[in-house]
């Protein structure tokens, strides 16, 4: 069971293979996909998942083993993204994968202040 939360997100469109915790979008990328994995090397098809877009939603989602979060047509303003998971013995780990999401408004739009 892996605790060590930030190292699992990663930008899938970097070349370098850095871990990220941060992305800019343009208001025409505001279809987001998260992929993501927990470890558990005895029984990793029994690990479960919740997540959170905040500034979007205010519940965890509770998705069993599901490894995907769809968030389609997003505004443009500021989010982050927490998943946690369970391992086979209902643990969850105590601090969360982030990754902070920024979608820029349109250029003829600006941001609300």
């Amino acid at each position: 069971f892996n605790n060590n939360a930030d190292s699992l997100i990663r930008r899938a469109d970097s070349d370098s293979g850095e871990w990220e915790t941060s992305i800019k979008l343009s208001f025409r990328q505001n279809d987001l996909t998260f992929k993501y994995a927990g470890l558990h090397y005895i029984k990793p098809e029994a690990n479960e998942f919740r997540y959170l877009l905040e500034n979007y939603e205010e519940d965890w989602r509770y998705v069993g083993d599901q490894r995907t979060a769809i968030y389609p047509n997003l505004p443009p303003g500021e989010y982050v993204f927490r998943v946690q998971s369970a391992n086979p013995e209902g643990v969850w780990s105590q601090e969360s994968a982030t990754m902070q999401v920024i979608i820029r408004p349109p250029w003829w739009k600006p941001a609300a202040s």
